[in-house]
């Protein structure tokens, strides 16, 4: 698997490489103000037009992308699931916000959606007046494919005040996990159904395969809603620097492979979660 992830880190990069090379190619303009770039200090010289550019060469690469893993992918993203994950104590309150790079599709039936987002709130007065970001990272949404009682969430503890009104404390088979999160829900039984040990290792995984951190999630309305601080995880091309940026692709790539592992685990039957786990069959 992780030689499979690198060859298509690799040939992501190369696609994305062969996008941007053949943009610049058709525009010299482009190519002589890269030239000129040092001679005018650096980044201030970087035009609202070559910012447009970068995000032409953003949107084809990433597109090409999600063609190539059988995705769809939109360079926009509504707010979709927000408020309830703010109801959920799972997203902090926030002035502004900003969502972009929104990746759809299916796997074995079940829909997803994974975007990004950027909330901040305003902070001083006056000439100290500024933004600070409280969140800066994916939201992901899946269609449970079984349906479950209540509503069960997954939390940090004590991130934003959490406090979960309806909900009771779950104890889980987990003192490892039980030592980063805390988990309340409605339905005592359906929740340990629900979040497994084997649900638990993916979600670590999902985790670490973004390169983000503080992971919490919830069952609620028949989904599944993920959040981790992945910061812009999809912001792959830069100009006039590497292009592309072959970490960033290989992360993104990997995140979503995990997305699927961590899918496949929900599919599989209650009693049986590594029953769609090839690792585990061939072990």
């Amino acid at each position: 698997m992780q030689a499979l992830l690198s060859l298509l880190g690799t040939l992501a990069a190369v696609v994305i490489g062969a996008v941007v090379a053949t943009m610049i190619w058709h525009n010299p303009r482009i190519t002589l103000a890269a030239g000129a770039l040092p001679l005018f200090g650096g980044g201030w010289f970087v035009s609202g037009r070559l910012k447009r550019f970068a995000a032409s060469c953003k949107e084809e690469a990433l597109t090409r992308l999600a063609d190539a893993l059988g995705l769809s992918y939109d360079p926009d993203a509504d707010a979709y699931g927000v408020a309830r994950l703010q109801e959920l104590a799972l997203l902090p309150d926030f002035e502004q916000s900003n969502y972009q790079d929104q990746f759809t599709g299916s796997e074995q039936g079940c829909a997803f959606r994974l975007y990004e987002a950027r909330m901040q709130v305003k902070r001083g007065s006056g000439n100290t007046e500024h933004w600070i970001t409280v969140f800066n990272g994916q939201i992901i949404l899946i269609d449970f494919p079984r349906p479950f009682a209540g509503t069960t969430v997954i939390n940090r503890h004590s991130l934003f005040g959490a406090r979960h009104p309806g909900l009771e404390q779950i104890h889980l088979e987990s003192g490892q996990f039980e030592r980063s999160f805390e988990c309340y829900g409605s339905d005592q039984v359906g929740a340990r159904e629900l979040v497994h040990p084997v649900f638990m290792e993916r979600l670590n995984g999902l985790e670490a395969a973004l390169g983000g951190k503080r992971l919490r999630c919830a069952f609620d309305g028949g989904k599944l809603m993920v959040i981790v601080e992945g910061g812009d995880l999809f912001d792959i091309v830069k100009v006039f620097r590497q292009i592309p940026d072959r970490d960033a692709v290989r992360r993104g790539v990997e995140g979503i492979d995990h997305l699927l592992k961590l899918i496949r685990v929900i599919l599989a039957p209650p009693d049986n979660p590594y029953a769609d786990d090839p690792a585990s069959s061939a072990a």
